[in-house]
């Protein structure tokens, strides 16, 4: 059964995650650590009276939500560099991760597009995104 925490709690949850480096950090020695890790996510998960499964399922929901506003922030951006509106995320709790932003990159994508007109002809596409370099 899927974890669910009303608007404190998951604010809450946020933030004692963001204690817990080894879980999201890569650029810190502990984040190399599967114990330490694990010992993390089994006290996030006895704070919330759940298991780890259930933990790192709500987490990875959280954290692509959130990376999901930042992609639509910074497309709003690149297609409207000079505009006076700025794109206001829809997330409560979008601020309360911007400790991850240390750890998404943007990366330049490629995807193959068919062209509907010619059946022959394919063309490429380029896209940025943002990606997690670390994901759990």
């Amino acid at each position: 059964m899927a974890l669910k925490l009303n608007r404190d709690d998951t604010i809450n949850l946020i933030r004692i995650y963001e204690q817990y480096e080894c879980l999201w950090n890569c650029r810190k020695e502990s984040y190399r650590n599967s114990g330490l890790k694990e010992k993390a996510w089994e006290e996030i998960a006895n704070y919330f009276d759940t298991d780890v499964h259930e933990m790192k399922k709500k987490i990875k929901y959280l954290r692509t939500a959130y990376v999901a506003e930042l992609r639509k922030l910074e497309e709003w951006k690149r297609k409207a560099p000079n505009s006076t509106e700025i794109y206001q995320p829809k997330l409560y709790y979008y601020n309360d991760f911007n400790y991850l932003s240390s750890t998404i990159v943007m990366r330049r994508r490629e995807f193959i597009e068919d062209d509907e007109d010619n059946d022959d002809e394919i063309s490429l596409k380029k896209e940025d995104s943002y990606d997690e370099v670390n994901f759990l």
